[in-house]
């Protein structure tokens, strides 16, 4: 047997001669092989007992969690798509099944608030949008329908909000997750006009004292025409426990006593009534009357004060009003006289204390009818 290679195709005629000289001949056709090859760079292209045979690329890495493709004769292996388009899962691969994690937290706004129009205290709530569950975020901004971007905002009471008012706050975590959570405000407009309201007259007359030293004092009356402000309470322990107009002096007595703010009725849902408007000066006109005569507002500020301490007071009836400041040793520094003084119109009087000596001073008021006094400090 011999082996031969490199033949071109054709016909070939081989002879072959023993050692007797016996002579034998044989006829060979060589033939071309066949082209397989399709072009493709992603097929294995052969041929087998004459037939072409094209396989895919084999590129499977072992991985269940990939596609594996080749392209353009290189093998590619992409991540199995899990995103379900939510951003508060999680989307994994696990053992080529797509598992969900869950990324939500929930916000809390706050509780509802209700807010009172004309009483300073109540004009404003504060807001604060609390992370009740947390995921594996770790940061998280906000956006309220006000514009707010952040965690605590305040809502204040103005003439163009009085009603319901729905606060929205958006909070978007770190991880795409978004939630929101809602709160109502409720604002109630509780002004009210006390009726007709006069100045009173100061009379400033300095006193010696007992120290030889003058006291300087000047008296201004508030004059608030016709539109002196107060606030509706309703006073249901009060002589006629109904609704009421008074002065913002007065309100923190009555409220102490069980009155609340508002008009008398509408205390679970004063947002629920029908129009919320002011009442006219003809439906309080008897209510500013109405106030207790004992009450005698006096105050004193700064406390301690060191060159100037201003005294403000407001009358229950219309009466004289002698002011004066001693010392604890009996001596009076200051002592004025004042005429005729109007009911409900805050008073302002400033002493100057530049020549005292540091220590506890006693103010007194003496109206026709009552006596007030307090204590105050001054230090150098």
């Amino acid at each position: 047997a011999y082996v031969f290679g490199n033949f071109c195709a054709g016909i070939y005629t081989f002879e072959a001669v023993d050692a007797n000289g016996c002579t034998a001949t044989a006829t060979v056709e060589v033939k071309e092989p066949p082209i397989c090859d399709d072009g493709d760079p992603c097929t294995d292209d052969f041929c087998e007992y004459g037939d072409c045979i094209q396989l895919p690329k084999n590129c499977d890495d072992g991985d269940p969690c990939t596609i594996d493709k080749c392209e353009n004769g290189i093998c590619v292996s992409d991540p199995l798509n899990c995103d379900d388009g939510n951003p508060c899962t999680a989307d994994t691969c696990v053992d080529g099944v797509c598992v969900y994690a869950d990324l939500s937290f929930e916000v809390d706004a706050g509780v509802d608030q209700t807010l009172y129009l004309g009483y300073p205290l109540y004009e404003c709530g504060q807001l604060t949008a609390f992370i009740n569950n947390d995921s594996t975020a770790t940061d998280y901004s906000y956006l309220w329908n006000t514009g707010d971007t952040t965690a605590t905002i305040v809502f204040c009471a103005d003439t163009t909000n009085i009603g319901k008012q729905l606060l929205i706050v958006m909070v978007t975590a770190d991880n795409g997750c978004v939630v929101s959570d809602s709160v109502e405000i409720c604002i109630v407009d509780i002004r009210c006009n006390m009726g007709n309201q006069n100045n009173g007259n100061a009379n400033n007359n300095g006193n010696n004292g007992n120290n030889g030293n003058n006291g300087n004092g000047q008296g201004n009356g508030v004059n608030n025409n016709n539109n002196a402000t107060g606030v509706l309470i309703c006073d249901e322990s009060g002589r006629l426990g109904s609704t009421r107009c008074v002065k913002l002096q007065s309100v923190q007595k009555f409220l102490d006593r069980g009155a609340y703010l508002g008009e008398c009725g509408n205390l679970t849902n004063p947002c629920d009534v029908v129009g919320q408007q002011k009442r006219n000066d003809s439906d309080l006109s008897d209510h500013a009357a109405d106030l207790d005569n004992n009450i005698l507002e006096l105050n004193a500020y700064p406390n301690p004060f060191r060159n100037e301490v201003n005294v403000e007071y407001m009358l229950p009836e219309n009466s004289h009003v002698n002011i004066s400041v001693m010392n604890l040793n009996a001596q009076v520094l200051f002592l004025n006289q004042y005429s005729e003084i109007s009911k409900d119109l805050l008073q302002k009087v400033s002493i100057n204390t530049e020549n005292w000596a540091s220590g506890i001073y006693i103010i007194k008021l003496q109206t026709n009818t009552t006596t007030r006094q307090l204590k105050v400090l001054l230090y150098r």
